[in-house]
């Protein structure tokens, strides 16, 4: 499920915010073909955003991040938002809700769902609109834009992570998304990450019905997840519950460290905010390397 919004499904988000309409005459408003609208309105209902009401017309959802668009909607009626708002935008603005303060720029960079030279066009656009300040970080500065952003992404990835069954639980990172669940089958979209992925590097754990998954189609970036990342993740998770599995992952980061690249471990927790985790860690480790 991607995070992108093109300008047509702009235009019918839009018109959507003061009325409900059958496909027919949003076809008529928008001037586009009945079908072209058609498939406008299926994508817009896998997101969550519009929903056919019992008069079998299309009405904005009231999921929350329909009803933040509406708001940003009505907060600049006369600012063209699918002009800034449409492709890669969503995207990057998703990136930014997690630093009130701005985004550190090697994480911003890491992560951002485009090429550089893409990114660059869509901060500019974002610029001109008024809702972005850029200078040694990038922050969102309008509170309605941030807000939809924020709401967007967190609606799309709980419609996401609905789809497997069992789920226990499920933390978002920017556009990052780890799941622990009670099921050994995932859609495609979903690779294993995390405990479940360390078994086939060599982690010693009891294999219980648990597993993680990682989802890949939110930015955009389909990819198998290495040992490090895998690490990292089931890091992340285990710091969630309880620390249940932190003993298990420090043997294996003592008995593996010499294959795993130490400057990327950092990188990535920092990027997952368990800096301190793997810290306490690592000095754990080398205490007891140096006592034995």
């Amino acid at each position: 499920m991607n995070l992108k919004l093109s300008k047509n499904e702009i235009f019918v988000l839009e018109k959507l915010c003061s009325n409900e309409y059958s496909v027919g005459e949003l076809a008529r408003e928008l001037e586009m073909k009945g079908s072209y609208v058609s498939r406008l309105v299926k994508t817009l209902e896998e997101k969550g955003l519009v929903y056919h009401t019992e008069k079998r017309k299309m009405a904005l959802s009231p999921a929350s991040h329909a009803q933040s668009f509406k708001r940003l909607y009505f907060s600049r009626p006369q600012a063209r938002i699918e002009e800034w708002l449409c492709g890669y935008s969503t995207g990057v603005l998703a990136i930014l809700t997690t630093w009130q303060e701005g985004a550190p720029m090697d994480i911003f960079w890491e992560e951002t769902p485009c090429s550089k030279p893409t990114t660059y066009k869509v901060l500019n656009r974002l610029m001109d609109a008024g809702v972005l300040i850029k200078n040694e970080k990038i922050r969102i500065s309008d509170k309605t834009v941030e807000e939809f952003a924020s709401d967007y992404v967190s609606n799309l990835l709980r419609i996401a992570t609905s789809k497997i069954q069992g789920m226990k639980t499920s933390i978002g990172v920017r556009l990052h998304v780890v799941v622990r669940a009670h099921t050994n089958e995932a859609p495609q979209e979903f690779v294993q990450t995390g405990m479940t992925a360390l078994v086939e590097y060599g982690l010693e754990a009891m294999q219980t019905s648990n597993n993680f998954y990682y989802y890949t189609n939110l930015s955009g970036k389909q990819r198998k997840i290495g040992v490090d990342e895998a690490f990292i993740h089931a890091l992340l998770m285990t710091t969630l519950e309880q620390n249940q599995d932190k003993q298990v992952l420090a043997l294996f980061l003592m008995k593996n460290k010499s294959k795993m690249n130490i400057a990327n471990l950092r990188e990535l927790a920092k990027q997952y905010a368990v800096e301190g985790e793997l810290a306490t860690m690592r000095d754990a480790l080398d205490y007891v390397e140096k006592a034995v």
